[in-house]
């Protein structure tokens, strides 16, 4: 498993010493390999050409959620990438299709939840 896990994650050495530190690299680790197992699972036997995770990562991965800082303007704009057929088809497969829907992009898109808004320099 462990051999599996640093091919398909594409591990980077990463030296830690404490025990909590190697702990929580190893869960890390592990997590991110069930993650690209469940979404192989959940696409077997739906008809899509995306049937690796890595196909899946790379197709999705495209689909994002960009930020515009403009001067005069107190607070970024996001917008999202109009998703394409393929990337439908994929949330479709994964049983994620909702996800797409305003109620939940919506929110994302007008929240201040990771906006840096630096606080004014102090002269």
């Amino acid at each position: 498993m462990f051999r599996t896990i640093g091919s398909d994650v594409k591990l980077r050495p990463v030296w830690v010493r404490t025990e909590d530190r190697v702990k929580g690299h190893v869960t890390v680790c592990v997590l991110a390999y069930l993650l690209l197992n469940s979404l192989e699972h959940r696409v077997k036997g739906y008809p899509t050409k995306y049937q690796t995770s890595d196909s899946i990562i790379e197709k999705l991965s495209r689909c994002t959620i960009d930020e515009y800082q403009f001067p005069g303007i107190e607070r970024p704009i996001r917008t999202m990438t109009k998703p394409t057929c393929d990337q439908i088809e994929l949330f479709e497969a994964l049983g994620l299709k909702d996800i797409l829907l305003p109620r939940h992009i919506d929110p994302i898109l007008k929240s201040e939840s990771f906006i840096n808004i630096d606080p004014p320099a102090e002269n």
